[in-house]
């Protein structure tokens, strides 16, 4: 079991308790979730490990340019139905509500490119197992989580394919 670290608070609290803990750059910009893994790695307790799965969005196919074109209306649509389900948290007028506000204007406003360039793997499989490694060295993570098929309208021969291509072609790379 994990908790879900998406807000400031959540990160000192799970470190304090030795909770291991789940996170993504879809959520929290890249710059605010390394500062809230570093917050996590120095609350836990002395000589307690900690456990951090980060999960992204990942697709991977015959080029950067045919990725692009197969996951980007998904991870659009995606984006879009996330800020209508936190619209009704960011406009609420609390204080410690500060943080989805936050989260809703960057959903708001990302863009493929910032997708691409953040947070995601999507390309051929050598493009994808340097990304993947890089992105474990920059967030010292524990587990690398895929979202396949992010925004669910994917046809399932491609999910399936990308998944399979994942397995086969990355993982082995990146254990």
């Amino acid at each position: 079991m994990r908790i879900a670290a998406n807000s400031p608070d959540t990160f000192p609290m799970a470190g304090r308790r030795k909770f291991p803990i789940f996170a993504t750059p879809l959520i929290n910009p890249p710059d605010k979730l390394k500062e809230g893994l570093a917050v996590y790695r120095d609350t836990l307790p002395a000589g307690a490990r900690g456990d951090t799965a980060l999960a992204f969005p990942v697709h991977v196919t015959a080029s950067r340019a045919q990725a692009r074109q197969e996951c980007e209306p998904g991870l659009l649509r995606f984006l879009r139905e996330a800020a209508e389900r936190l619209r009704p948290l960011g406009e609420t007028d609390i204080k410690s509500f500060e943080a989805f506000r936050q989260v809703l204007a960057r959903i708001e406003s990302v863009k493929y490119e910032d997708l691409d360039r953040e947070m995601g793997v999507f390309g051929d499989p050598n493009y994808c197992i340097e990304r993947v490694q890089a992105l474990r060295r920059e967030y010292r993570m524990d587990e690398f989580i895929c979202y396949f098929n992010q925004g669910g309208i994917m046809d399932h021969a491609m999910v399936k394919q990308t998944m399979t291509l994942f397995a086969k072609e990355v993982l082995p790379h990146c254990r």
